[in-house]
This record gives C-alpha cells, sequence and structure tokens, in this order.
C-alpha cells in the first residue's frame, strides 16, 4: 500500500487530481478537503473472500476520467488518499486496526493531521459519525514516507 501510494503520487495525474481538489475546496484544509472529495466519489466494494487485493491510485484515477467512482475496501480507500495526500507532501500515515479477540488485523484508514487540529482519521468506508475509530485491541501505524 505504502508504495502504490508513493509511486502514484509522483505521476502527473495524481498531481493534477491533488491539485484540482485543493483549489476546489479552499475553505478546509487539504486532509478535509481529499476526505469530503473522496466521500462524494466513493463506493465500497470488498475484495473477493477468497482474495485480498489492492487497486492502485492510478487504477482508481482512471475509473473516476471515464465516469466511474473510486471504488474498493478500506485498504484501496487508505491507498488513494495517503497517495492524493502525498502528492501535495502533506503528512499522513496508514493506521491498521485488530479488533479485540481478532487474530489478525482487520481494518486500516488513512491518517493526518490538520493545522492547529488533532489527528483527523480519513476513512470513506465508514460512516462519518463513526470517526473517529475506537474500540480496537491494537493499531500500528505506518508512515507513508520513508
Amino acid at each position: 500500500m505504502r508504495a502504490l501510494a508513493l509511486r502514484d503520487a509522483s505521476t502527473l495525474g495524481i498531481q493534477a487530481l491533488t491539485s484540482g481538489i485543493l483549489t476546489t475546496f479552499p475553505e478546509l484544509d487539504p486532509p478535509r478537503a481529499v476526505d469530503y472529495f473522496i466521500r462524494s466519489n466513493w463506493v465500497t466494494v470488498p475484495d473477493p473472500e477468497t482474495a485480498e487485493y489492492v487497486r492502485s491510485p492510478a487504477a482508481q484515477l482512471r475509473a473516476l476520467e471515464s465516469g466511474q467512482p473510486f471504488m474498493g475496501d478500506c485498504d484501496d480507500a487508505a491507498t488513494l488518499i495517503c497517495s492524493l495526500l502525498a502528492a501535495a507532501d502533506y503528512p499522513c500515515w496508514f493506521s491498521a486496526i485488530r479488533l479485540p479477540g481478532a487474530e489478525d488485523f482487520s481494518h486500516v484508514y488513512a491518517q493526518a493531521s490538520s493545522p492547529g487540529r488533532f489527528v483527523i482519521d480519513l476513512d470513506p468506508t465508514v460512516n462519518p459519525d463513526q470517526l473517529p475509530i475506537t474500540g480496537y485491541e491494537e493499531r500500528l501505524f505506518v508512515s507513508v514516507y520513508e
């Protein structure tokens, strides 16, 4: 996820999309502008039960350009959000959580610091009323940057 986010953040398409989002919503700080745009164009589609894969931000952009919404599950959303924020050189990271009683991490989302504010959870696969995410047993942070 990290490698995809960083790779695609340097592409002209993702950089242009990020610039367009930030220009369209100048009243919002970058994380909230990206979150608003993604939520407005997101359809949650789970991976098949027999596979786990991540759609690249570049593939998400191609879908949007062809009139389709962004789509996928939590890892697709987190990768796209982190790529857009990285294209703007904005600090962001992945947060993976393990729920009580679970053996494995079961959800991942993007987080970013908002100027003058606390950390923001960015996750279009979760209703905004359910953010910030709580009730996990363990959380792992992975920076987008090295």
